[in-house]
C-alpha cells in the first residue's frame, strides 16, 4: 500500500489517492495529508494537499 498523496490520473482523467492520514511509524514523512478536491467548472479539478496537524 502506498503512503503519500499521489496523482494516479490517467490519460484525460484526472485522479488522485489521498494517502495515509496517520504515519505509521514515528519518522514517516509521508503520510498525515488529505487530499481536497475541488471540481470548479471553470477552472477544473483542484487539488490541495495539506498536511495534518498531527
Amino acid at each position: 500500500h502506498w503512503h503519500p498523496v499521489r496523482d494516479v490520473s490517467a490519460g484525460t482523467v484526472r485522479a488522485f489517492y489521498s494517502g495515509s492520514p496517520v504515519p505509521s511509524a514515528p519518522l514517516e514523512k509521508t503520510a498525515g495529508f488529505v487530499a481536497i478536491i475541488t471540481l470548479d467548472p471553470e477552472l477544473g479539478v483542484l487539488v490541495d494537499t495539506p498536511r495534518l496537524a498531527l
